[in-house]
């Protein structure tokens, strides 16, 4: 019975070991405790980590898009040549707008190399490749052939270098929508921004007649020259319009009544023309994807009906200045049912007639380049001008660069690159600065740039 009793009493193996695990178990919740406690802090850490990774990229964000803002405004505006005039910048607006351009480069540099991803900003230029080596082409051509006897290096060879500055500053552009993830919807918004300061200076020079430009001169606000300024505001126009939106339509309008503004005030012809052409292409654009309903039909009448009826009130108010208008200016002969050219077309076609006698006896080379510059009159046209610098070889690498550029932006279904590239190729028939415009080199870069953003896929 002892013994019976004795070996009921007696735990088991299995009673042993599972006491055994208990008592290990005990044993080690503190430690396993400890583990979890580390493994919240880490968390919290990660989370902290992570917060202050988002609120940096946020804060990046925000730093680099009001320098964006502030940059291009002072360039799409032309407010660099005055301020440049006036001794405010620290360089000469070209090489301003080089080292502002800069930080866009070094920072996708450094982001290439800290990601350990060199071949990134090789593929990145080779996207670009056919419309920026054409670009080259033009400036190549244009160093080559200022060994030339007649090249201009006057000016410590300003003119000289001016196409190759335009290639870089464009070149530089292409990466600022890269450090941007929505450039895209920054652009309108800078295009307003900067159209609307040179509607200012344009009123301000309009009022007070020798602000910005020469007392018995259109007033032309920051460019100092109307045709100029015209052409600036018919490109920032068409690169901050949008195309293919439906709710953009107010933004629409603002910016070409605030274009048109700018054109009726600053007289120019050439610039007229160049916004009609912008409307065409606009039209087409906006046409090409509606579906005829009555009430698309309305709201495009309507639309047609505003803009005429604003036009027609900027002209008005601008007959209500006749007091203060120089007289013996365009505008003062317009508002009195006279002639309205001022002699500017005599001058042109006398440009002309230099032009085509200088292309007669060089065409195939050229009298170097900036050879124009010792023109009693400029051509007033880029292709007449390329003609005489650097003969069939420069003006055949403007007409190739124009066109390769447009089909890169036709391939890429992109419309605002379509629409900058068609009113700066129209454009250089009646000026001959267009590939020393700032404000074109500058879109044109971000547009290239913006047009693979849109549709990687091409």
């Amino acid at each position: 019975m002892n013994g019976g009793a004795y070996a009921t009493n007696t735990p088991s193996t299995a009673e042993k070991e599972q006491s055994g695990l208990c008592r290990a178990s005990l044993t080690n919740l503190p430690h396993t405790t400890s583990k979890t406690h580390a493994l919240t802090v880490d968390y919290r850490r990660i989370r902290r980590l992570r917060y202050g990774m988002q609120l940096g990229r946020t804060l990046f964000i925000f730093i680099a898009s009001l320098y964006t803002t502030v940059v291009m405004t002072l360039f799409l505006s032309v407010a660099d040549q005055p301020l440049g005039r006036e001794g405010y910048l620290p360089l000469s607006p070209t090489l301003t707008a080089l080292a502002s351009l800069s930080p866009f480069f070094l920072m996708s540099l450094i982001n290439d190399l800290a990601t350990n991803q060199r071949s990134r900003l090789v593929a990145r230029i080779q996207r670009y490749g056919i419309p920026l080596v054409s670009f080259f082409l033009v400036a190549a051509t244009s160093l080559l052939l200022s060994l030339l006897p007649g090249a201009y290096w006057e000016e410590d060879g300003k003119w000289i270098f001016l196409i190759s500055y335009g290639f870089t500053i464009s070149l530089l552009a292409t990466f600022i929508p890269l450090l941007l993830p929505r450039f895209q919807s920054l652009l309108p918004i800078i295009g307003g921004i900067s159209l609307s300061l040179l509607l200012w200076s344009v009123v301000k020079d309009f009022i007070t007649p020798g602000t910005f430009t020469p007392i018995d001169q259109r007033a032309a606000g920051f460019p100092g020259n109307a045709n100029f300024c015209a052409l600036v505001a018919v490109m920032t126009c068409a690169a901050s319009l949008e195309y293919s939106r439906e709710n953009a339509t107010q933004r629409n309008t603002a910016l070409l009544l605030i274009t048109a503004t700018i054109v009726i005030a600053s007289m120019s012809r050439s610039g007229a023309l160049n916004l009609l052409f912008l409307l065409g292409i606009f039209t087409y654009a906006r046409l090409s994807r509606i579906r005829f309903t009555p009430q698309q039909i309305a709201r495009l009448t309507g639309s047609a009906l505003f803009f005429t009826t604003c036009c027609a009130a900027a002209v008005f108010t601008a007959s209500l200045f006749s007091d203060i208008v120089p007289k013996g200016s365009r505008l003062h002969r317009l508002m009195n049912n006279q002639q309205v050219d001022d002699g500017s077309a005599g001058s042109r076609l006398f440009a002309v007639k230099e032009s085509l006698r200088l292309i007669d006896e060089s065409p195939l080379l050229g009298h170097g380049t900036g050879f124009s510059r010792t023109m009693r009159e400029l051509p007033h046209n880029l292709y007449l001008q390329q003609w005489v610098n650097n003969g069939v070889l420069g003006v055949v690498a403007l007409g190739v660069f124009f066109a390769t550029s447009f089909i890169f932006f036709t391939r890429r279904g992109y419309r605002p690159g379509q629409a900058l590239i068609l009113v700066a190729a129209l454009g250089g028939v009646f000026s001959h600065n267009v590939l020393d415009q700032r404000a074109f080199l500058i879109l044109y870069g971000s547009l290239l740039g913006l047009s693979l953003q849109c549709n990687p896929a091409n």
